[in-house]
């Protein structure tokens, strides 16, 4: 990666870590104002298994991932779209699968984040086949590119 400015790189490696510990959490309230749907709809969803809230403690109230944020706005498209609640959910779920890869993906790969030649890239780690090389992708604007770079 490219030198960086000091300030650059802390906000590089804040980002980077909230990223990794993956912990963002939503009340209920939250939830409903982004996606305005009435907290008695999330209420009858989650009792319905359709979505799933995280355990608090006692006294405290429902909190919601950022994963279930997207179920939920996902839900809400299909049910705009004419389906019944439980297809819309059904189809959501879908997600909820690549999600998990995705989610784990970046998780398990994204190394760190700064940039190559004055432009964004995110370092996905070493070639498994090959640990000399690594895999980088840069965001040039208006696409972004894969590239692999000998390790030094």
């Amino acid at each position: 990666m490219d030198s960086e400015s000091s300030e650059f790189k802390e906000v590089s490696s804040r980002i980077f870590n909230l990223f990794k510990n993956d912990d963002f959490s939503f009340g209920i309230g939250d939830i409903a104002n982004y996606s305005k749907i009435p907290q008695s709809k999330l209420r009858y969803w989650e009792k319905c298994g359709y979505i799933k809230s995280k355990k608090c403690s006692r006294n405290q109230n429902r909190k919601y991932s950022y994963h279930t944020l997207m179920k939920v706005q996902l839900i809400k498209s299909y049910l705009e779209s004419g389906f019944t609640l439980s297809t819309a959910a059904d189809k959501a779920t879908q997600f909820s699968n690549y999600n998990s890869v995705i989610a784990n993906m970046l998780k398990t790969r994204v190394q760190e984040i700064g940039t190559i030649d004055s432009k964004p890239a995110i370092n996905m780690g070493t070639i498994d086949s090959n640990p000399d090389k690594t895999i980088y992708f840069i965001d040039n604007g208006d696409e972004v590119k894969a590239i692999i770079k000998n390790n030094n």
